[in-house]
């Protein structure tokens, strides 16, 4: 696979970081929202006029510093992929559809559409009969349970 499934695997805390660093900035914003309701009490809304730390201020400075840090984490995750990306050949997959134009399928080099075809179609016809093989011991042993689980009249 080219090493894409390694990478996949190696970039995967890049996924969870920014949703464990979102939750734990919520929770900061509330934890400070009921302490200062907690401590204020009643003239909460006069001392958020009257002083700087209102939650106007502290979640703006929040959320600022909060996209400052989504902003470095993802520039190291695109500069990962960047390199990543420089580093490394396509896909096979994609190598195989420009290489061949529009053959059906993974296909060696120099081979036969056709027989390629062919041999999806019996692998298909052979899958088609192996499903109704197992689908016909399945009623008779589901017919043979209930034969046994049935009290006799």
């Amino acid at each position: 696979m080219n090493g894409f499934h390694d990478f996949h695997r190696a970039t995967a805390v890049h996924k969870s970081v920014p949703f464990y660093l979102v939750s734990l900035w919520n929770t900061a914003i509330m934890t400070i929202q009921t302490l200062m309701q907690h401590y204020y009490g009643e003239d909460f809304g006069e001392h958020c006029i009257q002083s700087f730390f209102s939650p106007i201020v502290y979640i703006s400075a929040f959320s600022a510093l909060e996209t400052g840090i989504l902003a470095v984490i993802h520039g190291f995750y695109i500069a990962r992929v960047v390199r990543f990306n420089r580093a490394r050949p396509l896909p096979d997959a994609m190598r195989g559809s420009f290489e061949s134009g529009s053959s059906v399928g993974l296909t060696q080099r120099n081979a036969d559409v056709a027989e390629l075809l062919e041999k999806q179609a019996d692998l298909i016809s052979f899958l088609q009969d192996h499903n109704l093989r197992l689908n016909q011991r399945l009623m008779q042993m589901n017919s043979e349970v209930r034969t046994i689980t049935l009290p006799p009249s």
